[in-house]
């Protein structure tokens, strides 16, 4: 496959994504029945193989859209980067990100750049914290990406998947 990297635009990653800070009070109420904690997303693996019941009585309340990135920010070296398969809630250690516009960046190329080594080098330069060592979104939405032409993104796309 070739590329004409001279078409792409590098722009801070903060420009192109959000990182959403929805939350649901009583989620149990509201009909969810899952939720996707740090420990239900594998290193290297963007598939949710597994959920947690929020009726064991974990209080998160952050929420998340099928299609959305869910970035571990605890300990980031262990790459753990998912695509959300259904709605649902989440712990507060985990980024939920979305594409602001997919005119210019698409949702389903998005995980693929939180895999990178150069974005993994940012969280993790990023991170604060000896136990638990934390990044901030703040941090990682000042990384430069390069982002290619809608026409190119899905053509990455099929190749990664």
């Amino acid at each position: 496959m070739k590329l004409d990297k001279e078409r792409w635009i590098k722009v801070p990653t903060g420009k192109v994504v959000a990182e959403l800070r929805e939350s649901c009070k009583e989620p149990i109420k509201k009909g969810f029945s899952n939720y996707v904690g740090f420990e239900h997303i594998e290193p290297e693996n963007l598939n949710l193989k597994s959920f947690g019941d929020l009726n064991d009585g974990v209080t998160f309340s952050k929420t998340f859209k099928k299609g959305d990135v869910l970035f571990g920010k605890i300990r980031a070296y262990l790459k753990k980067v998912a695509v959300a398969p259904i709605d649902g809630i989440c712990s507060g250690d985990i980024l939920v990100l979305r594409t602001k516009d997919e005119g210019t960046l698409s949702q389903t190329l998005l995980p693929y750049y939180f895999q990178t080594q150069s974005f993994l080098n940012k969280a993790i330069g990023t991170s604060i914290g000896t136990t638990l060592p934390r990044t901030k979104w703040q941090h990682l939405a000042k990384h430069e990406i390069s982002i290619p032409p809608h026409d190119d993104q899905k053509r990455l796309v099929s190749l990664f998947d």
